[in-house]
């Protein structure tokens, strides 16, 4: 089974940024659901199989590289974009999310076209 293009998974345990994401990513138009940490987030994938994770990478319950890690060694996920967005910039986090399977990385903060831009380029 596909992933479904036009649903965005907003894995980010802080509530504003996370609600902040989700109103700016239904506002163009796309499905969006939310986990607060990444365990429900890693659930949530594995059930619905979004087009595209958004993955914090400091969380509760579980860590955002090993989240990636996760859906890239599941067949039910491995198709899914991700999308790492973190406070994290360093050049050895970076190489570190793209060694897992991440699609793209996006260093908070950032603008919501910076978002959009890279959200569009993932999946449309």
């Amino acid at each position: 089974m596909k992933p479904a293009a036009k649903t965005i998974l907003v894995v980010e345990d802080d509530s504003a940024v996370r609600d902040f994401l989700a109103d700016c990513l239904r506002s163009e138009g796309y499905k969006v659901l939310t986990a607060c940490d990444g365990k429900e987030g890693l659930a949530l994938a594995r059930a619905r199989r979004p087009g595209l994770v958004i993955l914090d990478l400091i969380m509760p319950e579980m860590h955002g590289f090993e989240v990636c890690e996760h859906l890239r060694q599941d067949e039910r996920t491995k198709a899914v974009k991700i999308l790492i967005s973190s406070v994290k910039s360093y050049p050895a986090d970076r190489k570190a999310a793209k060694g897992l399977g991440a699609d793209r990385y996006l260093a908070k903060p950032y603008t919501t076209d910076d978002l959009l831009d890279a959200v569009k380029a993932l999946i449309g």
